[in-house]
């Protein structure tokens, strides 16, 4: 499951910058990605995770805000 919302954090930081609207990332940047993503999990706190502003997360059909 923590793999999945990971490559969603990934996925949504790489396609925000294939949009334009955020410089590249290359290795460096992604690495940084997870590890701020890793450090809002062991927190618990939903609000640290780099996610986009529009992500959208689901839980058996139902909408619910990620965390």
């Amino acid at each position: 499951m923590m793999a999945i919302a990971i490559l969603i954090a990934i996925s949504a930081s790489f396609s925000a910058a294939q949009t334009g609207r955020q410089a590249a990332c290359d290795r460096a940047c992604l690495n940084k990605l997870v590890d701020t993503y890793l450090a809002a999990v062991v927190a618990h706190d939903p609000a640290r995770a780099p996610l986009a502003a529009d992500v959208k997360f689901v839980e058996n059909t139902v909408p619910l805000k990620p965390g």
